[in-house]
């Protein structure tokens, strides 16, 4: 859903998270996903009102 909806494409073999600059869909003002399992690894992604998306590592927690 999250490729489709939101151009969000993810290699978890490479670690690779790649976000397309679109817009969210109708109804919808922003969306956070947090802890998004990518390979061995994490990240946040944020897509807010503005249409700018963010991702960033999210790191473990101790």
């Amino acid at each position: 859903m999250l490729q489709a909806s939101l151009g969000v494409n993810i290699d978890a073999l490479r670690g690779v998270v790649e976000v397309d600059d679109r817009l969210l869909p109708s109804g919808i003002e922003r969306l956070n996903v947090t802890g998004l399992q990518v390979g061995a690894g994490a990240v946040d992604l944020a897509f807010p009102a503005d249409g700018r998306p963010h991702c960033r590592p999210n790191p473990p927690q101790v």
